[in-house]
């Protein structure tokens, strides 16, 4: 499985893709665009902290007039709108209520307002939604506020807040001070450090696979319910985690359980019902797998480099802080993440690396060589430069 991590710029607080407009959005209006061209009426009208004067659409968008500043976009206060395509709310909103968007099913592009402090209970539930980006000022989000969101590829936390975070490009929420992974996606992989897995963190979501990092102890209630696309789980962790009710109930195409070769009979006892699928896993023979084709991806002078197959789906597995980063012309391409110090490979472009910051880390890391330079990759935002 290549897991290619796309950072993205910073999102302006008032804008959102499917529903520009000229100008600054006021702080009295909501805009948006419908799939049919229609006015697009809110299913709960007193959820906005002001009266709605107003609700017009022409030359391509939607405007909802308020007799004054819309403070809230309140419980269901869009929910089923089916019609509902793009959304630009204002800066003055504070919170998303519960199941505020729910079941809007062609709501593909929204940017969160940077004054959001709260996302409520299924608050983007059973959307279209591709991405999603966290404000800093978000301190409260329901674990189920975007459950079901089964075309969501990227989940960011935007750096400076206080409670959750996207580590490691991990493409999940983390509640930081807990270790808790609340919300995934397709694309996530659990970074090592998350101690718990919560309640409906993946459920219904399109996995095709995941992988349980050594610091799991606990797994929620649900987490992974309804992942209809889940074929194989790998658990890194000698003792089992804790496994609360149904956490992999109605996954239909999971046929295969990875776990420690010594471990497998303690697994199969902590999941009976599964341990007919319990198979035991050789971690170093697939760390030495990983490392032989990133070899030979370095192989060539080309450039670049790209990891396939069932050998880069268990590069992925193994979890660790580093990131292995594959550099092409002009790109930094984040592909997996791996336990293990890679050895030294050599990469063509070293200008690929001419607007990245110089700010070291510590701990496991992959080294590339560059001519006389030598990078220490720890992740896309931090790199180390010296001789080798």
């Amino acid at each position: 499985m290549k897991k290619t991590f796309i950072i993205l710029a910073a999102l302006c607080c008032c804008f959102s893709v499917k529903a520009k407009a000229n100008g600054p959005l006021p702080t009295d209006e909501i805009w948006y665009t419908s799939t049919d061209g229609q006015v697009m009426y809110p299913n709960n009208s007193n959820a906005f902290g002001s009266t709605i004067v107003r609700n017009t659409y022409q030359d391509g968008k939607g405007i909802i007039k308020f007799n004054g500043t819309v403070t809230s976009i309140g419980t269901e206060a869009f929910w089923m709108c089916s019609s509902l395509n793009g959304i630009t709310i204002p800066n003055s909103v504070k919170n998303f209520g519960s199941s505020a968007f729910a079941n809007c099913t062609n709501l593909t592009d929204i940017a969160i307002p940077n004054a959001v402090e709260s996302i409520g209970n299924y608050a983007f539930a059973y959307t279209g939604l591709t991405n999603i980006t966290i404000p800093s000022s978000v301190t409260s989000i329901v674990m189920t506020a975007f459950e079901t969101c089964q075309s969501l590829t990227t989940m960011i936390v935007e750096h400076g807040n206080t409670v959750y975070d996207s580590r490691n490009n991990c493409n999940a929420i983390i509640e930081t001070g807990t270790n808790t992974l609340i919300s995934g996606c397709k694309n996530s992989v659990i970074p090592f450090g998350v101690t718990r897995i919560g309640e409906y963190a993946f459920r219904n979501c399109t996995l095709a696979n995941i992988t349980i990092p050594n610091s799991v102890t606990t797994i929620g209630m649900r987490a992974f319910y309804g992942c209809t696309a889940l074929e194989y789980i790998i658990f890194m962790p000698d003792t089992p985690p804790s496994f609360l009710p149904d956490c992999f109930e109605d996954c239909s195409k999971l046929s295969i359980i990875y776990v420690p070769e010594e471990a497998v009979n303690t697994y199969k006892d902590e999941l009976s019902s599964y341990a007919d699928i319990i198979k035991a896993i050789n971690i170093e023979e697939i760390k030495a797998a990983a490392i032989a084709e990133i070899q030979n991806a370095f192989d060539g002078e080309t450039g670049s480099a790209y990891l396939n197959g069932l050998i880069a789906d268990e590069m992925a597995a193994i979890n660790t802080a580093a990131t292995i980063e594959i550099i092409t012309e002009n790109k930094v391409a984040a592909l997996t993440k791996l336990n293990v110090v890679v050895p030294v490979y050599k990469v063509v472009k070293a200008e690929a690396f001419d607007n990245l910051p110089t700010e070291g880390t510590s701990g496991s890391y992959v080294k590339v060589i560059l001519g006389e330079k030598t990078v220490k990759l720890y992740n896309p935002e931090k790199v180390e430069f010296g001789k080798e």
